[in-house]
């Protein structure tokens, strides 16, 4: 989505950090239409395997509005 080619490791990358004993709080930017629905489930289900690393889930709403410039 962000053209990060190491976006679609971050599920090791956050498993990586719990087996470290790093504790997270993370945050869902939603996107309507790309990460709603079933994909914010499996999101949110994917987080829940990594408690108690994952302390915390926080999902808010793109930023994205028709009155910001250069959007």
């Amino acid at each position: 989505m962000m053209k990060n080619k190491n976006a679609a490791k971050i599920k090791e990358q956050l498993k990586k950090l719990a087996d470290g004993g790093i504790k997270m709080n993370c945050q869902i930017v939603l996107c309507p239409g790309i990460n709603d629905g079933e994909n914010l489930k499996k999101t949110v289900s994917d987080l829940a395997e990594l408690y108690p690393a994952v302390e915390s889930i926080a999902i808010v709403p793109v930023g994205l509005t028709e009155h910001r410039k250069g959007l």
